[in-house]
Formats: C-alpha cells, sequence, structure tokens
C-alpha cells in the first residue's frame, strides 16, 4: 500500500477545517439554547443580554464567556487562513530544491561555435533573452530556436516562419546540455526534409 504524505500546509488546513466545523456547530447549539430557553428580563444569574434572530435574551456571565470563546476561535480560524495563504504563496515563489535558474551561460559556447561553423546570425534577445537564428531554403524561411536550459536538459525547436503552401511545421527535441550540438545537427536535417516536402496543389 502507498504511503499517504501531507505536507504541513495540507496538515493545517485540515486542522482550520475540522476546528471551524466544530466552532459553527458550537455557536449554533448556543445561540439555539438561548432561544429555546428565551429569559427575557434579568433574573437569577442571567444578567447580561444577548441579541438572537429571536429577540434579545438574558445570558449569565458563563454563557457570555462561552460565547466570547466562540467569536475568538472564529476570528483565530479566519487569521489562520490568511496565514495559510500567504505561506503557500511564499512557498510557491521560492525555487524548489534542485532546480536552478535557467542560464544560457552553459550552452552559449556550444551555440556560438554552430552559428559561427554554419554562418548563421544568432539572435539574442526577442521579448526578452533568447536564442534562435533563421534558415533559408529556397524561398521559404525556418527557424530554430533553444530553449534555456532546465536542470541539465535544454529544449530545441524547430519551425517554418514563411512557407510556399502556408505549412504548419513544427518539431521539437528535448536533449542534454552534451547532446545539443548533435540536436542542432537533427533540427536542421528535419528542416532540410521539409524543404524537400511535396509541396499541396
Amino acid at each position: 500500500m502507498k504511503k499517504v504524505r501531507w505536507n504541513p500546509h495540507q496538515l493545517i488546513q485540515g486542522v482550520l477545517i475540522l476546528a471551524g466545523i466544530a466552532d459553527i456547530v458550537f455557536l449554533g447549539w448556543f445561540a439555539q439554547h438561548l432561544t429555546v430557553r428565551a429569559i427575557l428580563r434579568p433574573a437569577g444569574n442571567y444578567t447580561v443580554p444577548y441579541l438572537t434572530h429571536g429577540g434579545t435574551v438574558f445570558i449569565s456571565q458563563t454563557e457570555w464567556a462561552e460565547h466570547a470563546l466562540g467569536l475568538a476561535v472564529a476570528a483565530g480560524l479566519v487569521l489562520g487562513q490568511l496565514w495559510l495563504i500567504r505561506a503557500r504563496r511564499m512557498t510557491r515563489e521560492q525555487v524548489r530544491p534542485g532546480s536552478a535558474p535557467a542560464s544560457y551561460a552553459e550552452v552559449d559556447d556550444t551555440i556560438d561555435r554552430w552559428v559561427q561553423q554554419n554562418g548563421l546570425t544568432l539572435v539574442r534577445e526577442w521579448q526578452g533573452e533568447a536564442r534562435f537564428w533563421y534558415i533559408s531554403r529556397g524561398s521559404e524561411c525556418y527557424q530554430i530556436a533553444i530553449g534555456e536550459p532546465h536542470d541539465g536538459l535544454v529544449t530545441v525547436r524547430a519551425a517554418g516562419v514563411e512557407t510556399d503552401d502556408d505549412a504548419e511545421l513544427l518539431s521539437e527535441w528535448s536533449a542534454t546540455l552534451d547532446e545539443l550540438e548533435k540536436t542542432l545537427a537533427t533540427a536542421t536535417e528535419r528542416i532540410d526534409a521539409w524543404a524537400g516536402r511535396a509541396r499541396k496543389p
């Protein structure tokens, strides 16, 4: 049987839910108890006025303390939920262990070498940092783009930009950093195959 693991946020959320249900039940019972009793005027220890949906009744100091405790618990649950929401947001914003920030520095040497060997023009900026180039085959234009490395892997995409028959052409590969140059060769071969395809009439 697979062991279920609960993270701290899930445990806290479970406690808040259970405490909220218990508090709602308690406050509901408390209001119903006072309404059913219906002490409409001070009598004995019942001297504290308390407004219910059926009118004002009088409760004892002990009952007033119980009611105040119920409201305090409700307020604490609201604050606990707000804290939990903030804690979850902060956790999502943190960098997860083992996930190093992406950087093209890990692959720039390979990219620069490939571009120089093949006489290409490298584009480094396009709505932010980027690495891609265009390849012409006859009257058609293609593009090879490289994503930022992440956890030792890099994504290479080949796509048609302008084609004679408006064909939608796109291929994508995921490669290790050591395989990048080989993958660039594969992407270029794919473009050559596209360029030699049979056109639609």
